[in-house]
């Protein structure tokens, strides 16, 4: 089923293997070994060999040093054992996809699980040489990287701009990108990151000659040879990946004016400008530079999927853009890592969205909801965190902001539901104090932590990330109004000099406020504090 796709194209270059006879070789030790076992998650499916990762933690010390001798084996000479580079690929069916066509599933790979922690071993060192090095537009796959990066990145990039101006975005999308990278372009990025030749030559073994199964219903195919791709489902895989597409956000990064975002396979470019010539060439560069390298590292685009919009027009079709020869098409409400966007202000098609996909999921919540015979508060409570918030805060720090009050209250009408279902409290029962019943923020409330959350974890990264964060959040966004009540709040809660009875309303609703919210970053208060907080609240109570 998947021999098309695992089979490189006659123009791919051959994968060198380079001598590691000349360089250092440092050993795998013990605590890396520990390190590997103690991070890797309990309960993923066995591979061939049908070793499940729990028998490996309940090891001896001398058996571990046999493992260790046969790793040491394999970094210093490059040779990987045939059993090891054997797999059985699992279909996955996509969320939301139909299974009546291969395309609807993921190709994830079984490999053997001592190869798997071999992997584990080679990606620290790996990750340790790129990690530096790699573009800041990639935002999966990395330490201290999420979504959420992405979203804040590219929504900033289309919110920033000044009346008559209009943004372009193109949505591009790669036709099994996984399984399509060539394996002597890994080799050659890998070598250019000045990654050890040792380290370097393991990998190329790793890849070199794999074959793999195909388990459908416990039914397996015949052996088939992969001569490209990454697999997915390993430790190693998805590194790889990144560090191939690495070399295309460097030559983007060189068109002036033009933005992106990686995200795994799915890469997003911008243009924002007043004049649509202006907006036109870089865009169209942007393109030809993706189809040229394309080619280069033998990766198939799909032109058929590719989607552009241009915010803040009010016509259609006011850019002619084509990838190759094929023209795209333009989309007024593109899907960007499932957030809906759309040419204009505003996010009503997306809290739309949003609002129905709660509603559903309230409707099971409410199903197994009974004082008598259904779960208690506490459990109840997790589904709902779980079920429905997840679904309806996905991503909330990014469009939040963005939305008109109407489209706030569409939401209001799925909120007002949940501390009713999981309190079990009257439906004439004041809001507030329902909430508080449940133990549930308003979504609001939400928003406003995890935005301020997100500011304040990418300002503690260094210099240059606290330069994207002001750009992300100017001066009048409503998070920096936020930080700026809760320093003044805590200003006035730590010093001893102050009146705390001054502004006593206003202090103490502050006050209970940023109680409630201890999880904050800045939230650790001292004994001092809380009676301060305390004092604050009793003063405006009298």
């Amino acid at each position: 089923m998947y021999m098309a796709r695992s089979m490189k194209t006659p123009q791919a270059p051959e994968m060198k293997i380079p001598h590691a006879t000349r360089c250092t070789f440092h050993p795998s030790t013990e605590a890396e070994l520990d390190v590997a076992l103690r991070e890797w998650s309990s309960g993923e499916a066995p591979g061939d060999d049908d070793i499940h990762c729990e028998e490996l933690r309940q090891l001896g010390r001398v058996s571990r040093e046999c493992i260790l001798r046969l790793f040491n084996y394999d970094l210093r000479t490059g040779q990987v054992p045939a059993k090891w580079r054997r797999g059985i690929i699992v279909p996955a069916l996509k969320p939301n996809k139909t299974p009546n066509s291969m395309a609807s599933f993921r190709p994830v790979t079984l490999m053997s699980t001592l190869c798997r922690l071999m992997e584990r071993n080679v990606a620290r060192r790996v990750r340790e040489y790129i990690e530096d090095k790699l573009q800041p537009q990639q935002a999966v796959f990395r330490p201290a990287r999420a979504t959420l990066d992405t979203l804040m990145h590219m929504t900033s990039a289309v919110r920033r701009r000044n009346d008559g101006e209009k943004t372009a975005a193109v949505f591009i999308d790669y036709a099994r990108a996984f399984d399509s990278v060539c394996h002597g372009c890994i080799a050659k990025e890998l070598l250019a990151f000045g990654v050890e030749k040792h380290l370097v030559a393991c990998i190329a073994g790793f890849l070199r000659e794999r074959t793999a199964k195909v388990r459908v219903n416990n039914v397996l195919s015949e052996d088939m040879n992969l001569t490209c791709g990454s697999p997915q489902g390993s430790a190693l895989g998805p590194l790889l990946f990144i560090v191939t597409v690495d070399s295309l956000s460097k030559r983007l990064n060189c068109i002036p004016g033009l933005q992106h975002g990686f995200f795994a396979d799915d890469l997003t470019i911008v243009r924002t400008s007043a004049d649509l010539v202006a907006i036109q060439q870089p865009v169209q560069q942007g393109l030809d530079c993706i189809t040229n390298w394309s080619a280069e590292y033998c990766m198939v685009v799909s032109a058929e999927k590719h989607e552009c919009t241009l915010f803040g027009a009010r016509q259609a079709n006011l850019l002619s853009l084509a990838v190759g020869e094929t023209a795209l098409k333009e989309e007024r409400t593109p899907k960007l890592l499932g957030l809906t966007m759309q040419p204009h202000k505003g996010r009503s098609k997306h809290v739309m969205c949003m609002k129905a996909a709660a509603s559903t999921r309230l409707l099971q919540l409410r199903a197994v909801a009974s004082p008598e015979w259904g779960p208690d508060r506490e459990k109840l409570r997790a589904f709902y965190l779980a079920l429905v918030q997840a679904k309806m805060c996905y991503g909330v720090a990014s469009w939040w902001f963005a939305t008109s009050l109407s489209a706030r209250d569409r939401l209001d009408t799925v909120q007002d539901q949940k501390p009713h279902i999981v309190a079990a409290t009257p439906n004439a029962a004041n809001l507030e104090d329902a909430l508080r019943e449940a133990r549930l923020k308003p979504i609001n409330e939400v928003a406003h932590r995890r935005a301020l959350e997100y500011y304040l974890r990418l300002k503690a990264k260094g210099p240059v990330h606290a330069k994207v964060a002001d750009r992300i959040t100017p001066p009048e966004h409503p998070v920096q109004v936020r930080l700026a009540k809760v320093q003044h709040l805590y200003s006035i809660i730590d010093s001893p000099n102050k009146d705390t009875r001054r502004d006593g309303a206003a202090a103490a609703q502050e006050c209970s406020l940023q109680h409630r919210h201890a999880g904050w970053p800045q939230g650790g208060r001292t004994r001092e504090g809380q009676e301060g907080a305390h004092c604050a609240a009793c003063a405006a109570v009298q």
